[in-house]
């Protein structure tokens, strides 16, 4: 079975991850943590600063950085917890590929987010 090493950046990704998290021995019945990744569609542009509340409003911790200082080149991580399951996963994407839809950015997918005690116990 393929591991996928980076964030989840389509519907087969998604799989190719939740195949990752079940070889890892997660939980996957509990929640864990995840983190879900935008970027501005056509930088430089404004601070997404209204997309940022709204993964707050969800639920999310929400960091919203540019790349380098007054470039416009805004990224955002939206960390949570999450039960994850073929159903769930799809219905989250769709939430998030709207979500990125309604504030001009790219949603670019998620990733299982891990400690370095759970990086270290591959």
């Amino acid at each position: 079975m393929r591991m996928w090493s980076g964030p989840a950046t389509s519907r087969d990704e998604d799989r190719l991850k939740l195949d990752e998290c079940r070889q890892r021995s997660d939980d996957l019945g509990g929640p864990l943590a995840i983190t879900h990744f935008f970027s501005l569609v056509s930088p430089p542009g404004p601070e997404p600063i209204a997309a940022g509340r709204e993964l707050d409003a969800l639920g999310y911790e929400t960091i919203v950085t540019e790349e380098l200082p007054d470039d416009g080149y805004w990224h955002i991580a939206a960390f949570g917890n999450e039960r994850l399951s073929v159903d769930g996963v799809a219905r989250r994407r769709t939430e998030m590929e709207a979500l990125a839809d309604r504030h001009q950015l790219s949603y670019d997918g998620w990733d299982r987010t891990r400690t370095i005690a759970e990086e270290s116990n591959p």
